[in-house]
C-alpha cells in the first residue's frame, strides 16, 4: 500500500507543503507507540499527557536506533507529524482542554475515547 504523506500547512505564500513520506509499517509502529504510552499514563491516573512528553518518550526509546543529531531532528519532526495527523483525523487522539495560548509541546493530549489501546 502507499506510504502515507505526513505533511504540514504551507505558509501564507503558498508555499509547497513540507512533506515526509514514511512506509504505512512505520506510522502504524509509531501510532501503536505513541497509544501505548498514553494507555499507560492513563493506567497510572494521568487522563491527559503533554504533546511534548509523549515526543520525549518515543524519542528516548528510540535513541539506540539513532546516531546522529540530523537523524534525531528528522525523527522528532516524523513523530511531531504523525501526532498533528492522528489529532486532525480525530479518531485515535484529541486535545483536552483550549489549545489556543499553548505551545505545542505543552498542549495536553488523550486517546479518543473510541480507541481500544489493545486493537493497536
Amino acid at each position: 500500500s502507499a506510504a502515507p504523506a505526513v505533511g504540514e500547512e504551507g505558509d501564507r505564500t503558498g508555499a509547497a507543503k513540507a512533506q515526509v513520506s514514511i512506509s504505512n509499517e512505520k506510522f502504524q509502529k509509531m501510532t501503536s507507540a505513541i497509544v501505548y504510552y498514553i494507555n499507560r499514563e492513563n493506567n497510572k491516573g494521568i487522563d491527559a499527557v503533554k504533546w511534548g512528553d509523549v515526543t520525549l518518550w518515543y524519542l528516548d526509546t528510540h535513541e539506540q536506533e539513532l546516531e546522529t543529531e540530523e537523524e534525531l531532528d528528522r525523527e522528532l519532526d516524523i513523530v511531531n507529524k504523525v501526532i498533528r495527523r492522528l489529532l486532525a483525523e480525530g479518531s485515535t487522539l484529541m486535545y483536552i482542554g483550549s489549545q489556543d495560548d499553548k505551545d505545542e509541546d505543552d498542549r495536553l493530549i488523550a486517546l479518543h475515547p473510541s480507541v481500544d489501546p489493545a486493537s493497536f
